[in-house]
């Protein structure tokens, strides 16, 4: 049985439930509640749980980041050097830099993938709270993400922190902040 036919039910019951005061601290709350469940399927992206969940990448990037561990400073540099100069096209070598940082800290591929979508769904968070003005309104968007986009975005870390990453710069625009 596949993990959306229990969060897009949960998603809009809860959001329901919810929408019969619909304040803005009931939809802080909702924001919060749902995001966490989301975030918890999202981090549970492992080969164990592939029947489950979206892993259409999932072995790639645990190997990625496994061999991020391998490559040092000097390596990273000097591919990055060959990446801004046009040497080499193939290298994502931002990606390779958050692995890096990421693994000083830790080499479990769980937390790792629990700390790349942090990224993304904190900023998905605030946007949501930010712009929206009923509990409709963010019952629609998750289902949307859930139908849609987490196809897609959990098979790719990449994405999800490219998308964290534009919903911050978009926040720092709007808000005049220097990047």
């Amino acid at each position: 049985m596949h993990i959306n036919y229990f969060l897009i039910p949960f998603v809009i019951i809860l959001g329901l439930l919810m929408e019969s005061c619909d304040t803005a601290s009931r939809r802080k709350w909702y924001i919060i509640f749902s995001s966490a469940v989301l975030l918890f399927v999202a981090a549970m992206r492992s080969p164990e749980f592939m029947t489950y969940t979206y892993s259409i990448d999932t072995l790639n990037y645990k190997y990625f980041f496994e061999n991020s561990f391998d490559m040092g400073w000097d390596e990273f540099w000097a591919a990055a050097i060959a990446r801004y100069s046009g040497l080499n096209n193939e290298v994502d070598i931002g990606y390779i830099g958050l692995e890096k940082i990421i693994g000083f800290f830790t080499h479990d591929f769980q937390i790792y993938s629990l700390l790349v979508d942090l990224l993304f769904f904190i900023p998905f968070g605030l946007l949501l709270y930010r712009y929206t003005t009923s509990m409709k309104q963010i019952i629609f968007a998750f289902v949307f993400y859930i139908s849609l986009v987490q196809v897609y975005l959990l098979g790719g870390a990449r994405q999800m922190f490219a998308i964290g990453l534009d919903i911050m710069v978009f926040f720092a625009v709007i808000d005049k902040k220097r990047l």
